[in-house]
Parts: structure tokens; C-alpha cells; sequence
């Protein structure tokens, strides 16, 4: 192997559909992945050993948001088919959300894991997409 290349480890095959890097942890022992026009159940499935694997954790929680939209990004919504355009987790508690671009089971989930839910409006997340940042450390996004 040259220098600087890393070996590919998994490829997912098939019909499975899976965009890791818009993925996301929530916690040590959550990870939170979708199904929307970026992911599928069979994309989901081929994934989901390897992260559980690689978080050294059989108990991992694995959630599943079901995102509202066919499309990447739709300005005129807000919508958008990557779970980073909707949903970022702020704090250990605490999580800013586009509700409207989740599914009632994932606000369910979030009110029954207890995190406090910071939302965002259509206008500013038409204009700006605020969800779409990215958490450095608890409490702390760029």
C-alpha cells in the first residue's frame, strides 16, 4: 500500500443505498442513520455490524430516522435527504431539530431519551439550514 491510501474495509453492495459520513453519534452507545434517497434498509443493514463492531459496544442503540423528502436539499421546504440538513446534536441532552424534517417516531425517541429539543423554524432553516453543523464536543458545534 502507498502512502497516505487506507484500505477499503466495507462496500456496501447490491441494492443498498449508504452514505456514512451523513450519519451521525448521538451518544457512545447511539448511533442515529436514515432512510430517505442517501440510505435504505439494505444499506442500513450492511452498515449497521460494521459500526457496531467498530464501536466495540453489542449494545449499541441504533436509530433510524425516517427523513420527509426524496431530495438532497429542497430550499423550499427545508427538507432534506441527509440527516446532517435536519437534525445535529447539540449536548449530551440537548438536540436542535428541523421538526418537520423527522419522523414522529424519531420525536417520540428523542422525548422518551429525554433530550431537551431546540427547534428550528421553516424561514431560518429555509435560509440558513442552522442543523447543518457540526458538533466538535458537548455543548460545543462549528
Amino acid at each position: 500500500m502507498s502512502a497516505g491510501r487506507l484500505p477499503v474495509r466495507v462496500t456496501v453492495t447490491g441494492k443498498g443505498v449508504m452514505e456514512p459520513a451523513t450519519t451521525m453519534w448521538f451518544a457512545e452507545d447511539v448511533w442515529v442513520t436514515g432512510i430517505s434517497c442517501a440510505y435504505n434498509e439494505e444499506g442500513n443493514r450492511q452498515l449497521a455490524p460494521i459500526v457496531r463492531s467498530s464501536a466495540r459496544n453489542p449494545d449499541l442503540e441504533i436509530h433510524t430516522i425516517y427523513l420527509s423528502t426524496d431530495r438532497f436539499v429542497d430550499r423550499e421546504s427545508g427538507l432534506g435527504g441527509h440527516l446532517t440538513n435536519v437534525i445535529c446534536p447539540l449536548d449530551v441532552d440537548k438536540v436542535l431539530v428541523y421538526p418537520s424534517g423527522v419522523d414522529a417516531g424519531t420525536h417520540r425517541w428523542l422525548r422518551k431519551k429525554g433530550y431537551r429539543i431546540a427547534e428550528v423554524d421553516r424561514e431560518e432553516q429555509m435560509l440558513y439550514t442552522p442543523t447543518n453543523t457540526i458538533p466538535l464536543a458537548p455543548g460545543i458545534v462549528y
